[in-house]
């Protein structure tokens, strides 16, 4: 390395150097120092700047010619390097506005910097290049007339890499004169041929993609769906018309239909020949599960089946919702709109003012108000109240106290209801909601008297009835010897009992409609 003894004067990151803002301030800078006396600063900032560039330059010199330059105060020689370094600079470096034109020796120039051109198609050496496109894709395309056997046959001839060439004859693989790229790996091949014509003959246009293997075993083509070959391509993101029917034959399967969020409406979508909205089947809103709507909005007409399991019908106003049952169409009542029910739940539509209950046969809820119904549970359904001694509101409950004036219902719980005599002579003295005690018929039987037989009398006779002999020839209070007998009394002899008087019977509880 040369040697440059001209070094720069005070470049230390702390040297005692004036600022350079204070500097191009300095009076002195254009003056010089006049008078006084110059602080070291100034002294060494003025030092720096002239070491500093005499340094660099001398460091320039020695870099460029390779020569030391000494200090030894030879000023024309140090000259003379400099002006053969500047004179020389034309012969050694490049021009950039002449974007290397001024390179002498191009060839070699290429081979330093690793771009060697090829010399053949397959010429795979490292760092070469194809500078006009003979070899490969974008070269000089060729013309075949070859049909699908001679196209395998040929495809063995052809050497590995790639190149673009034009069949004028009917090929399974290729379009007939359309433009072909050709890429072969070993005994592999593929090509993709583009149709020049938009006609309807699928050999002329569209895209078509074909490959295998070259002993013609394995090959297999596809055609690409465009706009050429299928005037309805079934893209994801543009609008089409589909005139052709479309069966998807599958079992156990459905098409789906997704929202991008849970409170997006996803629906298919039906029109008119005039392509006016005509009906809709699917995801209507944020929480209905599957909606059918006509003319778009599920406020005209509808059929929804919500999430919550509620199904919904709306029609619009006027309309009707009919349901046809073999064959006979007949009209769905709807509360509010072409019926109405009256307080006690009769259906009324318009014009049927004078349809009662009577009219038709029918039993109003409020005619069952009060009349003791057996029921099996334990609590009263709604709109019911148990028979159990309770109190009622007279005032809500307007016809249940119409039957029960007290406001009181009677206690049922353990009791049998018995039809009122009502004039037949049976139960007499009874008034209506009347308790009645327990009794029982009269049980009789008989014995002998002191032991005599009911016909002749002896000392064992037996008892009838309910009467059972414990003891006989007790002595005799006549002085007759042992004759007497001693007797009980026991009604299950004849009737079965126990500490109730009951018929047979089966449990409920007895519950009134309140109304």
């Amino acid at each position: 390395m040369a040697k440059n003894d001209f070094k720069p004067f005070a470049t230390a990151a702390s040297a005692n150097v004036t600022p350079q803002s204070e500097w191009e301030s300095l009076p002195a800078l254009l003056s010089g120092f006049t008078s006084g006396k110059a602080s070291s600063a100034q002294i060494n900032k003025a030092l720096r700047q002239s070491t500093f560039i005499s340094a660099a330059l001398a460091q320039f010199v020695a870099d460029k010619s390779n020569s030391d330059v000494i200090d030894n105060g030879d000023f024309s020689g140090f000259v003379a390097k400099l002006s053969e370094l500047i004179t020389a600079g034309d012969d050694v470096f490049l021009r950039k506005d002449q974007d290397g034109a001024d390179i002498p020796d191009k060839a070699q120039f290429r081979q330093n910097v690793g771009l060697v051109k090829q010399t053949g198609q397959f010429d795979a050496t490292a760092g070469s290049v194809m500078l006009n496109g003979a070899w490969g894709l974008g070269g000089a395309g060729r013309t075949i007339a070859l049909g699908d056997a001679d196209f395998i046959t040929w495809l063995r001839s052809v050497g590995n890499g790639s190149q673009t060439f034009r069949n004028t004859n009917a090929n399974s693989y290729t379009k007939q004169y359309g433009s072909t790229i050709l890429a072969k790996a070993g005994d592999t091949w593929g090509t993709v041929s583009v149709g020049y014509t938009s006609s309807a003959n699928i050999n002329n246009n569209g895209v078509r993609i074909a490959g295998g293997t070259v002993d013609g075993l394995h090959n297999n083509i596809y055609e690409l769906w465009t706009d050429k070959n299928l005037p309805n391509p079934a893209t994801l993101d543009t609008d089409q018309t589909i005139t052709g029917k479309k069966i998807f034959n599958r079992d156990n399967e459905a098409i789906q239909l997704k929202p991008l969020t849970d409170t997006q409406s996803c629906f298919i979508r039906g029109q008119k020949s005039g392509d006016t909205p005509h009906w809709y089947i699917g995801k209507a809103g944020g929480d209905y599960a599957v909606a059918w709507a006509n003319q778009h909005a599920t406020s005209l007409n509808s059929i929804t089946l919500r999430e919550d399991g509620n199904t919904h019908i709306t029609v619009a106003s006027g309309k009707n919702v009919n349901v046809v049952i073999g064959g006979a169409a007949g009209r769905v009542l709807s509360q509010g709109h072409n019926a109405e029910s009256d307080a006690n739940g009769i259906w009324k539509v318009p014009g049927s003012a004078g349809l009662t209950p009577a009219a038709i046969g029918a039993l109003a809820v409020s005619d069952l108000a009060g009349i003791p119904l057996p029921f099996p549970g334990s609590v009263a359904p709604s709109g019911w109240l148990k028979c159990n001694g309770q109190s009622f509101n007279t005032t809500q409950y307007p016809v249940l106290a119409s039957r029960y004036p007290s406001g009181v219902l009677p206690d049922l719980r353990a009791e049998f209801i018995r039809g009122a005599d009502d004039g037949r002579g049976v139960d007499t003295g009874r008034a209506l909601l009347s308790a009645q005690g327990d009794a029982i018929r009269n049980i009789t039987g008989k014995f002998a008297n002191n032991g005599l037989a009911f016909a002749e009398g002896t000392a064992t006779s037996v008892g009838e009835g309910a009467f059972t002999r414990l003891e006989n020839n007790l002595p005799s209070n006549g002085g007759f010897g042992t004759v007497g007998c001693h007797y009980t009394f026991d009604a299950s002899k004849v009737v079965p009992t126990a500490s109730e008087n009951r018929p047979r019977n089966i449990a409920f509880n007895y519950i009134v409609r309140a109304a």
